[in-house]
């Protein structure tokens, strides 16, 4: 009887143990080397790649709890909304936000407006650069990882971008195996 993963994920579930990756090697014909796989990577390569992962999930980390950039409606509000409590201290936290909401539509002051206007834009410029570098980051930590894994860039399997391509099984048993065929 094959052992395959369901076999595998099953006997284990039923012991209550974790399942046993299953390590399959896929077979060119002609060719007496297999493609490589993680479990046949030596502990250096696997240092490699969990230190590469160490580091994706850090900066990942660092880029979500980057500040989002506010509106220039918030901004407005925080500038705003001491000054217009000592004024009116008698109203509620509730009645000052509407308060500062109608300065802000009836347009009182169009310079101030425009002023946290550009502030928000910079914000959101600045914001969406540190998210770009960040990804950038993240895909080149991630074609190396590639590398690793699989000797070699290749770029059929890499984006532009950095991002790896999704490939079937099919599709890598026929990159493989076309070149083969059209040989023979």
């Amino acid at each position: 009887m094959e052992s395959g993963w369901a076999t595998n994920y099953l006997n284990a579930s039923k012991n209550g143990a974790q399942p046993k990756p299953v390590v399959s090697f896929k077979k060119i014909p002609g060719k007496e080397t297999t493609a490589p796989v993680e479990s046949a990577l030596s502990p250096t390569q696997l240092g490699q790649i969990e230190s590469h992962q160490a580091e994706i999930r850090a900066i990942e980390g660092e880029r979500d709890l980057a500040p989002k950039p506010q509106s220039s409606f918030s901004l407005f509000k925080q500038a705003q909304f001491t000054p217009v409590r000592e004024r009116l201290a008698h109203l509620s936290n509730k009645e000052i936000g509407q308060h500062i909401h109608e300065m802000w539509k009836s347009g009182t002051n169009a310079v101030e407006q425009a002023k946290f206007e550009k502030e928000s834009a910079d914000q959101e410029g600045e914001y969406f650069k540190l998210i770009d570098e960040a990804n950038t980051k993240v895909n080149e930590l991630k074609r190396k990882i590639f590398e690793i894994k699989f000797g070699g860039t290749d770029n059929k399997a890499v984006k532009p971008s950095g991002k790896l391509r999704f490939m079937s099984a099919f599709r890598f048993y026929r990159r493989e195996a076309v070149p083969e065929v059209k040989t023979e």
